[in-house]
């Protein structure tokens, strides 16, 4: 499914930027067009733990046209995770991801839908194994959520998403670890 998924963001992300339309002079209320940096929060289910963690995130997105765009974005769930006795460090996950935003327009409102890829890295709170306390991991995502334009430069954001780590494997236990959760931000358009 993951070769299917690259495949397919390969075919459609050139033929996206191939457009051969002439920029306008300006650029109407669509709230993508151009360039957004913003922050988040989120609460996510680890999946190999049933504590959450919480964490900030940073975002980056460029819309292309006004339904497609790209996205880069790193999250760091530090917060909440449990530490046990005698562990070198406590229980969290970060990401590093980047792919392409499929954005619905409508006045302030623009729902989304993005699949995404990167690395993950997640510490391991485990006394046994000390020399094994942090470990990246390749990982796809499905997500999708809503941006709601505050004003001309200030969008709010909610979202969800569901994580795939590849080749996930911690003491004898292997496989597909899926955490999932939401997070709520803001971002400033630049231009």
């Amino acid at each position: 499914m993951l070769k299917k998924i690259l495949s397919l963001m390969i075919v459609l992300l050139p033929c996206a930027m191939a457009g051969a339309q002439v920029v306008p002079a300006a650029r109407g209320g669509a709230l993508g067009n151009g360039l957004r940096v913003g922050g988040e929060f989120s609460g996510f289910a680890p999946d190999f733990s049933n504590q959450h963690l919480y964490g900030i995130g940073v975002y980056v997105d460029y819309d292309i046209k006004k339904w497609v765009g790209i996205e880069a974005n790193a999250r760091f769930l530090q917060f909440n995770g449990y530490k046990v006795t005698g562990a070198p460090g406590v229980l969290g996950q970060n990401t590093y991801a980047f792919g392409p935003r499929f954005i619905y327009n409508r006045g302030r409102f623009a729902p989304f839908a993005k699949p995404m890829f990167g690395i993950a890295t997640t510490t391991f709170p485990d006394p046994i194994i000390p020399a094994y306390t942090s470990d990246s991991y390749f990982y796809y995502s499905l997500g999708g959520g809503l941006d709601y334009k505050l004003n001309r430069r200030i969008a709010l954001r909610v979202e969800y998403e569901q994580q795939f780590w590849q080749s996930f494997a911690v003491e004898g236990a292997s496989g597909t670890l899926t955490p999932h959760g939401f997070s709520v931000g803001a971002s400033y358009r630049i231009f």
